[in-house]
């Protein structure tokens, strides 16, 4: 492997944590007009590459598939949305480092050197809250670190193929079946009618100390678990992990988590329209969630971490609820 080809499985690793509000800059260290940068929102991330760089008036950046600056800007740009695939991230890589060594005169990744933080999370327009609601909103942090970028970072460890061969997720199209039965049921819910549920999806109900427990074993997870969170007697909601779970992190699993990820939030779009993003967690940046609020009120979420995908339906007293816990609990402050 050549030290760019390296550098672009870096870059595809890095790209993966570029989310809302963060903003990540790749320059050379000598040369400040060299330089691709990508900006985070919600739904897409904006690629750049400088366009006053001399070298980005040749044409070498549309050779490589970057787009012509807009009116009134310089930059070239490549923007893509989130989630997104592993082929997705890598073509972008490959372009930003084709810009760097083709169109800019980068010798080697060792002279280059990178810039990030992530913006303060704003409070929501026309909203009063308490301070406690305000002090707990996302502060930013400046300088963010990308380990995957600096030069002194362990070389990833590569699974064994019997371990890839291994791993498992549910089909998208399976986990939007599972997804919409439960959503599309006659709320509320009661707690007898939930185990229902799940037995007409082909799932086994298991009686340990007298306490009935949800087990989805058709996918051939490992943890093929599902929790059934109930109140008052009701629904509140059920979560169930889509794709395996495991302890030890690589970047293969990473991807492999990535793709099917992304792969069941293209068919939830497809079925329910258009998701809202969650925030993401400050201490994985990895972490993604896509959200889907029903016409009868009950709420789909996706969600992926650095070791596994999960999945949940809450029901509209669920959502309800939530809302009404998160008002009571800063109310007190």
């Amino acid at each position: 492997m050549t030290e760019c080809d390296a550098f672009t499985d870096d870059l595809v690793a890095a790209l993966r944590t570029v989310g809302d509000r963060v903003v990540l800059i790749v320059a050379a260290r000598d040369d400040d007009l060299a330089y691709v940068q990508f900006a985070g929102g919600p739904d897409d991330v904006t690629a750049e590459a400088s366009g006053t760089h001399a070298g980005a008036r040749t044409g070498l950046l549309a050779d490589h598939g970057w787009q012509p600056p807009r009116r009134g800007e310089a930059n070239w740009l490549s923007p893509f949305l989130v989630p997104a695939t592993t082929a997705e991230l890598r073509a972008l890589a490959e372009r930003c480092v084709a810009a760097l060594r083709v169109a800019y005169g980068i010798k080697s990744p060792a002279d280059l050197t990178y810039n990030a933080w992530r913006e303060p999370q704003p409070a929501p327009r026309g909203v009063t809250w308490p301070k406690k609601r305000y002090d707990d909103l996302d502060p930013g942090e400046d300088p963010l670190r990308f380990r995957d970028l600096e030069p002194d970072h362990a070389a990833p460890t590569a699974p064994t193929e019997a371990e890839q061969r291994a791993w498992t997720a549910m089909a998208p199209d399976d986990v939007v079946h599972v997804l919409a039965h439960w959503a599309t049921q006659a709320w509320p819910l009661a707690e007898d009618a939930a185990y229902d549920v799940a037995i007409r999806l082909g799932w086994e109900i298991e009686v340990e100390d007298g306490k009935r427990y949800v087990v989805n074993r058709a996918g051939g997870l490992t943890v093929p678990d599902v929790s059934v969170e109930k109140r008052r007697g009701q629904l509140k909601r059920v979560r169930l992990w889509t794709t395996d779970a495991i302890r030890d992190v690589s970047r293969d699993f990473v991807a492999f988590l990535g793709d099917a990820f992304a792969a069941s939030a293209a068919a939830g779009t497809t079925r329910w329209g258009p998701s809202t993003d969650a925030e993401v967690r400050r201490d994985n940046p990895l972490s993604r969630t896509r959200h889907w609020t029903l016409p009868n009120g009950a709420r789909i979420g996706m969600s992926l971490s650095a070791k596994s995908v999960t999945a949940e339906v809450m029901s509209p007293q669920g959502v309800a609820w939530q809302r009404q816990d998160d008002d009571n609990y800063y109310a007190g402050y």
